[in-house]
């Protein structure tokens, strides 16, 4: 199949041997040239296992894997190395193991990590007062993703529980995925024979190559055994990773110094996004080469609407998808961005109470169906159940397993073995069990005592005359202690905010039934692949949509309160990279909103202020709010005669 490619994309595939740097800034077709690039090397002859290409994520990885094999069949793909750099130290480290007849450890995820971590706190005796589990694990992925990073530099106590757990680790038979790089390097550089059997790959091919660490940088050159023949895929402005280790400007000093006649290109054509979404994205990086695009999508919109608060702005925010969708917009081209998952939750909310189907990217997990908030509302049904069975009500319409979500949270020593004591042969635990389990021989006596003190615990709720459930649940984080524990744990704190979220949710309804109703419609509320998009401006990364909403952008939010800090009145410069990638993932309509206050989920108001990045924006693109700019979205700039069909432009702006 004939492909089209402007002019500086073709100098890029065409290029043969020697390194080259692209500057791919959004848009621009980088996909498009890795993927013809390797096409093109396979048909003029080159051996497929000794092309290599890298990318940032295993999705990216798996597209080009597909795009290939429908152009060149999938027998040569399956000889080509296309994967992302911790798969090729994982492959190095799975030969290594088996070499010298070693069992393969598995990797652990990141809640097992953050467990064998605290283990190493409590075996070295490190209070939590002193350092939380959680900002240690940070600080330790950051010194494993810093090249030669020395232990020493690290506090004491740091340095013994980073032994401690290293020990922990290699006991269980367990890999951290941050050591893997690491690993790597150190068995190519110290085992060579298997170096040697790795030694292949002769023509090397970076994706995302501006979120490449040092110590990654270091691992490709060991892959390439000396060779030069490198081709390094960039967008500076997109660079949002230095807090794992990612330094750009360092990087490509680097690469500067290793290969001086390094051939450079810069791509010029935005493909993806219209005009004034293309001056909009390069103002908030103006100092980067790449950004300086041509639009070939017509001219967009991007507007702006400033809220009184932040529900206001999720309200605001679901009515227009609502317009919008009203108008022949269909959801799956419509995204909302914001800086943390934090701010997701109220979002949510506004999209259940309107019933607009939606997907989270990077998060499977929605706030309703957090672990928190589902047991936070099986207390308030527990609680209601016991009013209604002390007035002789025996049909009560419990959410399913109410009392089986509570019996052990907060953690009061009853597990799952009790617990399916307790219920019996019963489909859930009734009241009644409960009740039945406090005399129970067949029980321990910490199971029966604990079973005693949540009953009187709801009963002592369930004869409080309180019918606001917001005092209710208020309460209930008061008296259960449950906020305490987990504000030492990794997800803690983001947990206590989502429960403080839905106190003030039901801040909103006047009496408990009315309250329990909705949830049960909202915890039922399932996610759909045909909604709209709902993610972080990390996890919206190298996806693209027709319209995108980003909210909450105010000072302290984007930029970030942590990053204002650091720069102390200095310049937060890659929170303005994390506003360039947003801007960018829009292809015809970015509508940016902010709010006057935040109502926090504690109830209190904290004056806001739009962000300071909102001033860096040509004013001749923006414009305010009105209906009237929607339609854009919808009557896109007909097909230009630059391509060479309507095929070809579908091709090139949709991939």
């Amino acid at each position: 199949m004939e492909v089209f490619l402007n002019d500086l994309q073709k100098q890029a595939v065409l290029h043969d041997r020697g390194p080259l740097f692209v500057l791919a800034g959004p848009g621009t077709g980088k996909t498009r040239i890795l993927v013809e690039r390797v096409r093109r090397m396979v048909e003029d002859g080159y051996p497929p296992e000794e092309i290599c290409l890298v990318t940032f994520t295993t999705k990216a990885a798996d597209e080009i894997r597909h795009r290939l094999s429908r152009d060149i069949g999938k027998d040569l793909v399956e000889h080509l190395n296309v994967s992302t750099l911790h798969s090729l130290a994982l492959r190095i480290m799975i030969a290594n193991e088996r070499a010298h007849q070693r069992k393969v450890p598995e990797i652990a995820d990141p809640m097992e990590c953050y467990g064998l971590l605290k283990r190493a706190m409590e075996e070295i005796g490190i209070a939590e007062n002193i350092y939380s589990a959680a900002d240690l694990q940070n600080r330790l992925v950051w010194y494993k993703t810093t090249w030669k990073a020395d232990i020493s530099i690290l506090p004491l106590p740091m340095q013994e529980v980073i032994r401690r757990y290293n020990q922990i680790l290699k006991s269980e038979t367990k890999w951290d995925l941050s050591d893997l790089i690491a690993h790597a390097i150190n068995v190519l550089e110290t085992e060579p024979e298997l170096a040697l059997a790795f030694s292949s790959i002769h023509y090397l091919m970076v994706d995302e190559f501006q979120d490449t660490s040092l110590m990654e940088y270091q691992f490709l050159k060991l892959l390439l055994q000396g060779g030069e023949n490198i081709m390094m895929v960039a967008a500076a402005a997109q660079s949002i990773y230095t807090w794992r280790g990612a330094d750009f400007q360092a990087l490509s000093r680097e690469v500067e110094k290793d290969f001086p006649q390094m051939e450079r290109i810069v791509l010029r054509e935005n493909y993806r996004c219209g005009r004034r979404i293309i001056e909009a994205a390069a103002s908030m990086t103006p100092e980067e080469d790449e950004v300086r695009l041509n639009g070939n999508r017509g001219e967009g919109e991007v507007l702006w609407n400033e809220l009184p608060d932040n529900y206001a702005e999720a309200n605001f925010i679901a009515n227009t998808i609502i317009d919008l969708n009203g108008q022949g917009v269909p959801l799956t081209h419509i995204a909302i961005l914001f800086r943390s998952w934090r701010q997701a939750s109220v979002i949510e909310q506004a999209l259940v109470d309107r019933q607009i189907p939606y997907k989270l990217f990077g998060d499977n997990r929605r706030f309703y169906e957090r672990p928190e908030i589902q047991e936070l509302v099986a207390y308030v049904q527990a609680i209601q159940a016991l009013r209604d069975y002390n007035n002789g009500v025996s049909d009560t319409p419990i959410m399913k397993g109410a009392i089986d979500r509570i019996i052990n949270t907060p953690p009061r020593g009853i597990g799952p073995k009790s617990k399916k004591l307790i219920r019996g042969n019963a489909v859930e635990i009734s009241v009644e069990a409960l009740v039945r389990a406090m005399a129970r021989k067949d029980l321990r006596e910490q199971v029966r005592i604990a079973a005693l003190d949540l009953f009187n615990l709801l009963n002592r709720f369930a004869k409080m005359e309180i019918d606001r459930p917001s005092v209710l649940i208020g309460k209930l984080l008061e008296e259960t202690d449950w906020i305490r524990p987990l504000q030492q744990e990794l997800d803690g704190r983001q947990a206590i905010n989502r429960m403080r979220t839905l106190q003030e949710e039901a801040a909103t309804y006047r009496y408990v039934d009315g309250f329990l109703n909705t949830m049960s419609q909202k915890v039922s509320f399932k996610m759909d692949d045909d909604g709209l998009a709902l993610t972080t401006i990390h996890g919206a990364k190298g996806l693209e949509w027709s319209v995108v909403f980003l909210a909450g952008f105010n000072e302290y939010e984007l930029p970030s309160a942590q990053s204002l800090r650091e720069a102390a009145g200095g310049d937060p410069v890659e929170e303005r990279h994390v506003a360039h990638v947003a801007f960018s993932r829009a292809k015809d309509l970015l509508l940016l909103s902010w709010y006057q206050d935040q109502i926090r989920p504690d109830g209190r108001l904290r004056p806001m202020i739009r962000s300071s990045f909102v001033g860096k924006i040509p004013q001749e693109v923006l414009h305010e709010f009105d209906e009237k700019y929607l339609k854009v979205a919808r009557d896109n700039e007909p097909l230009d005669d630059y391509y060479a069909s309507e095929e070809e432009a579908f091709e090139v702006m949709f991939g």
